[in-house]
């Protein structure tokens, strides 16, 4: 193909006909200009699908994320309410004055249940969201509310954990 072009080039050069080399010339740039443009769009549509295999793929994981921490967050409500509900009756024991040598292992038992479930603030399923902050992967997610909420749900969780923090060191 390069050999046809350089042909034509030759045989316009040889013949004269400078103004037909100079049409030609220009036809040649307009045609690689074309070429260029040609392969910039499809760069471009690549990197587009690419970055959008990535934003689904990083809200699956946060999805899962999400998912685990209200797995986390039920268990740790179910335990506490089973905590409250034996120190609860335990402390009626108390007031009633019932406690007999048969129930002193039941409120044992009420005792120890009541402090094994010192249940510790249950953390949050967060390696997505730090990758994303990390990485600059946040870029990939298009809509600003998604993005917004994510970045809300880990800041107010931050700062929850953190009042939660210091009322633990208070006590």
């Amino acid at each position: 193909m390069i050999k046809f072009f350089r042909k034509i080039r030759q045989n316009l050069l040889s013949d004269g006909k400078t103004g037909k080399y100079f049409k030609y010339a220009i036809g040649e740039i307009v045609l690689v200009v074309i070429g260029i443009l040609i392969a910039l769009q499809i760069n471009n549509w690549k990197n587009y699908n690419l970055d959008r295999i990535s934003e689904r793929d990083y809200l699956n994981r946060i999805s899962n994320d999400l998912i685990v921490d209200t797995i986390n967050f039920s268990w740790t409500i179910k335990s506490l309410k089973n905590k409250q509900e034996s120190l609860g009756t335990l402390l009626e024991l108390i007031k009633k004055k019932q406690l007999t040598n048969a129930d002193s292992n039941t409120v044992l038992g009420y005792i120890l249940i009541g402090t094994s479930l010192s249940i510790a603030h249950p953390g949050i399923a967060n390696s997505t969201f730090e990758e994303l902050k990390n990485t600059g992967g946040m870029r990939h997610v298009r809509s600003t509310v998604l993005r917004s909420a994510i970045n809300n749900y880990y800041f107010k969780w931050d700062h929850q954990n953190d009042r939660i923090e210091k009322k633990r060191v208070e006590l």
